[in-house]
């Protein structure tokens, strides 16, 4: 009796998680149930993959090869700035990108990573070469102009 009670638990368990299921608009199949208690069920991929969300098409070799994407590279920029404020104690600091890196910070970046600057005591600067790799990017003290390496 205890084993019926167990398995019709477990039956109705799978029927409610089945109906809140059918609200995603993702597909969804429930498997079943493992004798561990843990439900098996497969997702329909929702979202690109991960390379999809770093990488794009590059535009050196016309999409041959791989490049990451601003918003990858902004990602970094900002994880870059904190370590050399916090770590080097850099606080005059000049941030030199490719002039389409530049465009892509100047929509919400820029502004953010000037204010990160100054909540930490330093002072930010922008500059474009078009010397530079799209995904590259480099720090220089505005004191002695020396490339800071992160």
């Amino acid at each position: 009796m205890a084993i019926y009670r167990k398995y019709r638990g477990k039956r109705r368990l799978l029927e409610r998680l089945k109906d809140h299921m059918k609200d995603d608009p993702v597909k969804c199949t429930i498997l079943g149930m493992s004798e561990f208690g843990l439900v098996e069920m497969t997702r329909q991929r929702h979202r690109e993959s991960l390379m999809q969300t770093i990488f794009t098409k590059c535009p050196y070799c016309n999409g041959n090869g791989l490049v990451k994407t601003y918003e990858s590279v902004s990602i970094e920029i900002e994880r870059a700035l904190k370590k050399i404020i916090g770590c080097h104690q850099q606080f005059a600091l000049k941030l030199i990108t490719h002039p389409e890196l530049d465009n892509y910070l100047k929509v919400i970046d820029k502004e953010f990573l000037k204010k990160l600057a100054e909540e930490l005591n330093a002072h930010l600067e922008f500059e474009t070469s078009d010397q530079m790799h799209l995904n590259d990017f480099h720090f220089y003290s505005t004191i002695n102009n020396k490339r800071i390496e992160v």
